[in-house]
């Protein structure tokens, strides 16, 4: 049996391969697309795939210490490098 850590390290990487699949979903076929059999768009099933992980980081921020945060400040910084790297 695996520890609770393992299970949820093991549960947000799941999450991350599916933000992944969703994502590449929207590259091929926009936001605004619908699956054949589904009912969701691309950008509903995003948006629910990560509300999913952002739930994961939080049970990893209470139960394993992983002291994760919202600092306004942090988040700003990774916008500036990520649009950095963009041009």
């Amino acid at each position: 049996m695996i520890s609770r850590e393992e299970y949820l390290l093991t549960c947000l990487s799941e999450e991350a391969s599916e933000i992944i699949q969703r994502a590449s979903k929207v590259i091929r076929f926009g936001f605004d697309g619908i699956e054949q059999g589904q009912r969701l768009t691309n950008r509903e099933r995003l948006r629910a795939e990560l509300t999913d992980l952002l739930a994961l980081v939080a049970m990893l921020n209470d139960e394993c210490d992983l002291e994760y945060t919202t600092d306004q400040t942090a988040i700003r910084a990774k916008i500036a490098k990520v649009e950095t790297y963009y041009q």
